[in-house]
């Protein structure tokens, strides 16, 4: 009795409070003015539509707010600023020439009809003669790496995509595109091309200044 005596007085205490809520929003816009703040507010809360659809015992969906999300960006953007804006971008476009050349030296193409049309972000590698998506990918793949088929609906299946951005770009002693790079050899030569195994990673080391050793 008394735990259901105490179930009552917390439903009426509830139904209390936003009855009150209630009254006081017929006299307000609706409309949250002070998003900022909601998200700490039990006022603001119990005048969103989801907390309404709740109370209605009505079936509706919300999305935990992505606050650790936003708080990382806040700190990577911290450090992009910290680095200056220039030295980024000159950072991805040195990775992304390198890499270009190292795919070259493996006698690879791009889908680009020109280098300069080239992102700096990321490669767009076509499959070598010979050589198709099911046979490349599944042995880069066990190899560590994972690399993305194509996109484009009309060419999707003759074309790979590798990213080269972020730590990747800004940390080139991570070793992340030498081990794209070996990954990709090794996967080349076993699917019979003919191929100088080293040459690739030596091309790339050429180009980020000779600093960076073998992942094998």
């Amino acid at each position: 009795q008394n735990t259901k005596h105490k179930t009552q007085n917390t439903k009426h205490a509830t139904q209390n409070i936003t009855s009150r809520h209630t009254q006081q929003d017929t006299k307000q816009d609706t409309t949250l003015t002070h998003t900022h703040t909601h998200l700490h507010a039990y006022t603001e809360w119990i005048r969103l539509p989801i907390m309404q659809a709740y109370e209605a015992r009505k079936p509706s969906y919300f999305a935990t707010p992505a606050v650790t999300l936003v708080r990382g960006l806040y700190v990577a953007c911290k450090k992009l600023l910290a680095m200056g804006m220039p030295a980024v971008f000159d950072a991805h476009l040195k990775t992304s020439l390198a890499f270009k050349e190292a795919c070259y030296s493996m006698g690879l193409e791009l889908v680009a009809t020109e280098r300069k049309h080239a992102a700096n972000t990321l490669s767009a590698v076509k499959f070598p003669a010979g050589v198709t998506k099911a046979q490349l990918l599944p042995k880069i793949t066990k190899r560590g790496v994972i690399v993305a088929g194509g996109l484009h609906k009309k060419i999707k299946m003759t074309y790979f995509r590798v990213g080269h951005m972020g730590l990747s770009a800004l940390d080139p002693k991570r070793q992340h595109m030498v081990t794209v790079i070996e990954a990709i050899e090794g996967a080349l030569i076993e699917c019979g091309k003919n191929i100088e195994k080293g040459k690739a990673l030596s091309v790339y080391k050429a180009y980020m200044g000779g600093y960076l050793k073998s992942s094998l």
